[in-house]
């Protein structure tokens, strides 16, 4: 699997994000409204860390929730070669992206 040398020094958890979410292309985004479910702690580190590289994007979602946001890759990010295989997968990104509201609190 051909990954650039930026996407391997991403944490684990950002690159399982990446791949899970935007192997298909530039087209795709993501959108949580923030209501019943927002990123857990690790998917909202792994986010971060992929703002801060400069992969994806983060923007209000125009959809009348007021915590809603959208997710999308960059110009840059969508540049990048990333693949990870399923087994890649399954042994580094079996976690949850999201939870309950109101488990992020506990």
């Amino acid at each position: 699997m051909k990954n650039d040398p930026e996407i391997l020094s991403l944490s684990n958890d950002a690159q399982a994000v990446l791949a899970g979410n935007w192997m298909l292309g530039k087209n795709m985004t993501l959108t949580l409204q923030n209501q019943e479910y927002a990123l857990s702690r690790r998917g909202e580190k792994a986010m971060r860390e992929l703002i801060g590289a400069g992969m994806i994007s983060c923007e209000k979602a125009d959809d009348g929730y007021p915590e809603s946001a959208t997710y999308r890759l960059t110009d840059y990010g969508a540049d990048l070669n990333f693949q990870k295989s399923m087994k890649w997968m399954k042994e580094h990104g079996g976690f949850s992206l999201v939870q309950k509201v109101a488990e992020a609190d506990q």
